[in-house]
């Protein structure tokens, strides 16, 4: 209304609304790039190309083993990450200035790219061509192959790769990935998200402190993170080591930042003043939360739900030193399958697990429209 530009009203306000989310979700990707080994490790580690989370793998694996050394490296993404937390909260420090979501009523405007349209579409292509269907593509056709080579024939390929997966010693680990996935995932979601309301309800010095806390397990490189649960829990009087329970209690503890501060970064757009109107009715604190805020959460909710689906699903670096036969998983069994040599029966285990998480994301868009809410908000 004041003359200002499409880009000048994103620069202006839309940007500065988002930073926090923009901050928060740097911060994350920073930090599940830098623990991620196994990505590092089978594309970089045989051409000379390391980095802190495979060095970690590594001094687990030679003989002997050096964990105080792997300890020591993984200090290092503690310090970085911690500095990160406190540039995190020094831009989210005044939530006020960030709340979209009010008692008055409000109806979101798409903007009009013009011209640039064609050329933003173009980009997306580009991208979902390059990161998504050219590398299943070729998962899907070397997955058919009975072994990997450049002269392929018609009596190359073979469903033998799939059938296999039919066996009971490749049932079991589907059957625990998906329980995972779908179970603690959805329970691991209503944790984070009950935790997240008590560090942005709480006024004192705790709620910081929770705040630091729940960075910390997040931070701590999954391959030491599964030391530490190896050593605590064969010691500890309490029967999970070897069960199924040990993964689901390491699991929330490796995503519990994740979880923490995506949920955060959701209730710092819900204005306060929700909440302080049910409680003039006579409601509850809880009560409140559960009508008042949980609907209003209902979108990010959701959509934390299937980012942790897609996390727990494909969770390898804990896992590997805490599974047994009764609790191996997909991800393990495709770890094996390409240590081994296996190839292109890891390349079915790799289509499967991909065409599990197609799936899931599009259940949770056709009938909860998670991907639809997040781009109309």
């Amino acid at each position: 209304m004041l003359g200002a530009s499409s880009f000048q009203t994103a620069y202006r306000m839309t940007f500065r609304l988002i930073l926090p989310t923009l901050a928060s979700t740097f911060l994350l990707t920073f930090i599940f790039v830098a623990e991620n080994f196994p990505v590092p490790t089978v594309l970089g580690a045989n051409n000379g190309y390391q980095t802190l989370a495979s060095t970690i793998y590594t001094q687990m694996q030679v003989e002997p083993s050096n964990p105080p050394l792997a300890a020591a490296i993984g200090t290092m993404l503690l310090w970085i990450a911690l500095a990160g937390t406190v540039w995190q909260r020094r831009i989210s420090r005044k939530s006020s200035r960030f709340v979209t979501i009010t008692g008055k009523g409000a109806q979101p405007r798409i903007a009009d790219l013009g011209k640039w349209k064609y050329a933003a579409t173009a980009v997306l292509i580009l991208y979902f061509l390059i990161s998504v269907v050219i590398p299943y593509l070729a998962l899907l056709a070397s997955s058919f192959m009975k072994f990997v080579t450049p002269r392929i024939t018609y009596n190359l390929f073979t469903f033998a790769n799939y059938t296999r997966l039919l066996n009971w010693e490749y049932v079991v680990p589907i059957q625990n990935s998906l329980l995972l996935g779908l179970g603690a995932g959805l329970a691991a979601t209503f944790f984070y998200v009950f935790m997240s309301f008590l560090i942005r309800r709480s006024t004192s010095w705790t709620g910081t402190a929770m705040d630091y806390v729940a960075l910390a397990p997040t931070v701590m490189p999954a391959l030491v993170l599964a030391i530490g649960f190896v050593w605590t829990y064969i010691w500890l009087p309490i029967p999970i080591y070897g069960t199924i329970w040990i993964l689901v209690l390491a699991y929330i503890t490796r995503y519990y930042g994740y979880g923490v501060r995506q949920a955060c970064a959701a209730f710092l757009q819900i204005s306060d003043e929700l909440a302080e109107a049910a409680r003039i009715s006579g409601a509850s604190p809880l009560q409140a939360f559960r009508d008042i805020t949980l609907p209003i959460l209902r979108p990010a909710v959701l959509s934390i739900w299937t980012m942790l689906f897609i996390f727990y699903f494909m969770e390898i670096s804990v896992t590997i030193l805490l599974y047994n036969p009764k609790t191996k998983t997909l991800p393990v069994l495709l770890w094996e399958s390409l240590s081994a040599g296996n190839l292109t029966a890891a390349f079915a285990v790799a289509v499967l697990i991909s065409t599990a998480i197609f799936i899931v994301l599009y259940i949770a868009d056709r009938f909860f429209g998670v991907l639809r809410s997040s781009l109309d908000s």
